[in-house]
């Protein structure tokens, strides 16, 4: 697995080490020595990794990442009191989003109140919490749900997946300026179409940092280009497409390179936002 620390997550041991019911929380299932006093280390089960759609009583919420890791086993597949430690380790792990910048998104939340303190550490107590946390975690404009004030977001809007995929120039990839096409595109959906729309600056981050993590997930390190059929999988049917010959990158995909392709996303909407005319009042 991946070792990417910084100063932040220094500061987060530090911290934890002060506070054990926090670090109980942050060790890995995984990595994890047995402790039978704790007894809050779950075993693989049979099928782990095994894709399965969600069963009735599964929770399922506004990020495709979580969604998917449960859809194979990687965390609960119920969707409920999942530690912050399994959502850094597998996201790590299987969607190669580096530990570092896992661990920036799960205390933002936490700052945001996603997360509960147990007795075994911090948990997201279900998914619907983020459905819940509107312009806090969950976002207007999301290449991948309806609108909060246009009927829900927590399931998978086929229209919206199929109109961000339509914006391929060759029909087989998407290239990053596709995917600010497609961006610029679902804003003026919203504008034009959700009366309760806001687009400040928290708002206006995650748009551009949902680009970005497309690209680090599962686009071409060099290239930046995502492939169709590896983004429909994901974004559609919220199954990893291993099956297509995807791999989760093993480097990079940190803080760095996320603040810098949330920016290059951000400097490629001003571009597109001033030469349509549209000068949607976004904050950037």
């Amino acid at each position: 697995m991946r070792v990417s620390f910084n100063a932040s997550l220094f500061l987060f041991a530090s911290c934890a080490l002060a506070h054990p019911a926090y670090l109980a929380g942050f060790v890995s299932e995984r990595d994890a020595p047995e402790a039978p006093a704790l007894d809050i280390l779950a075993r693989e089960p049979d099928d782990y990794g095994v894709f399965k759609q969600p069963g009735p009583n599964d929770i399922r919420g506004p990020c495709p990442g979580l969604n998917t890791l449960s859809n194979h086993g990687y965390l609960n597949r119920d969707g409920r009191n999942i530690g912050i430690g399994s959502i850094i380790s597998k996201m790590d792990e299987f969607l190669g989003i580096g530990s570092d910048f896992g661990l920036v998104q799960v205390v933002g939340a936490g700052f945001r109140g996603a997360f509960k303190t147990t007795s075994s550490g911090l948990v997201l107590e279900s998914y619907d919490v983020l459905t819940e946390s509107h312009n806090n975690i969950e976002h207007d404009a999301s290449f991948t749900r309806t609108d909060l004030g246009l009927g829900g977001s927590a399931a998978v809007n086929a229209t919206l997946v199929e109109q961000m995929l339509s914006f391929s120039t060759d029909k087989v990839n998407l290239s990053p300026q596709d995917i600010a096409q497609a961006r610029h595109v679902r804003i003026a959906d919203t504008f034009n179409n959700n009366p309760t729309f806001t687009m400040e600056q928290k708002q206006t981050d995650a748009l551009w940092r949902e680009a970005a993590l497309i690209r680090l997930v599962v686009g071409d390190k060099d290239t930046g280009n995502v492939r169709l059929d590896w983004l429909r999988s994901w974004f559609m049917d919220e199954k990893l497409p291993f099956h297509l010959g995807w791999q989760p990158h093993k480097l990079g995909g940190g803080v760095v390179d996320n603040i810098r392709h949330t920016n290059e996303f951000r400097d490629m909407e001003k571009e597109i936002n001033a030469q349509t005319g549209d000068n949607f009042p976004i904050t950037f």
